[in-house]
């Protein structure tokens, strides 16, 4: 079968946010669209001012005219993350006062040739679970963590929260990429690190053998298990489900 003859698969989507037991705003930001196939999850960091905000005009810059401009490949991907951080960036020298303001991001879209493509900065996760294969973390984070494990040096507590890359800020932004091809059935996970902090790899594995072919319930069994984990932060997940035409 022809690339061109495959029929794209669709999206079965569930999103929840919550802004945790300690925390008295949210920060986090989040959009699912099962008609373009796009999805995206951003967290404004918490020590730098405007969080919230960086992060919800961040998700709005990347999912603004997507009937108009597809997604149609990963360059294309890259490309809009590239123009949304030069729109902060432009916005912070505009309005003095989110000079400091960044975010975390996560963005996937499922093109029509039914590739999953995706794009990050930060310690925002991407995840896929498959029956055979299980649960597979599709980004690494960027950490000062994993920054000096990688060049084989001993990290320090409290490295997992020194983030490496970033939406916004004067800096040369090159974010991590990917692409995979699921199949029907498969499902994938998009979580701030209000989740991936508390609940274990295991224990979100272990949720999605639970809660098969339940996005929404299983949305909730993963907030619920982060705020019965203390919900030190705020905590968003996205849930899809890749449905066959």
């Amino acid at each position: 079968m022809s690339a061109h003859s495959l029929k794209p698969y669709s999206l079965r989507l569930a999103t929840r946010t919550n802004p945790g037991l300690v925390r008295t705003r949210n920060e986090d930001s989040v959009f699912g669209d099962d008609v373009s196939g796009f999805m995206a999850i951003a967290d404004g960091l918490g020590g730098h001012q405007h969080g919230q905000y960086c992060s919800q005009m961040a998700i709005d810059l990347l999912s603004q005219d997507l009937t108009l401009k597809p997604i149609v490949s990963g360059a294309d991907l890259e490309s809009r993350l590239n123009l949304c951080n030069q729109a902060l960036i432009k916005h912070q020298k505009h309005y003095p006062a989110f000079a400091n303001m960044r975010s975390t991001i996560v963005c996937a879209q499922l093109t029509a040739d039914n590739t999953l493509c995706f794009v990050w900065a930060g310690d925002s996760r991407l995840y896929h679970y498959s029956d055979q294969g299980g649960l597979l973390q599709l980004t690494k984070d960027h950490t000062l963590k994993i920054q000096k494990l990688s060049r084989g040096e001993q990290p320090k507590p409290g490295d997992d929260n020194i983030l490496t890359k970033s939406l916004g800020g004067n800096q040369v932004f090159e974010p991590g990429q990917g692409a995979i091809r699921p199949m029907p059935s498969d499902r994938l996970l998009l979580a701030t690190d209000g989740l991936t902090h508390v609940v274990t790899h295991d224990q979100i594995e272990t949720h999605f053998a639970q809660y098969d072919g339940a996005p929404e319930s299983l949305a909730d069994a993963l907030i619920d298990q982060a705020l019965n984990r203390g919900g030190p932060d705020n905590v968003t997940v996205l849930v899809a489900e890749i449905i066959a035409a």
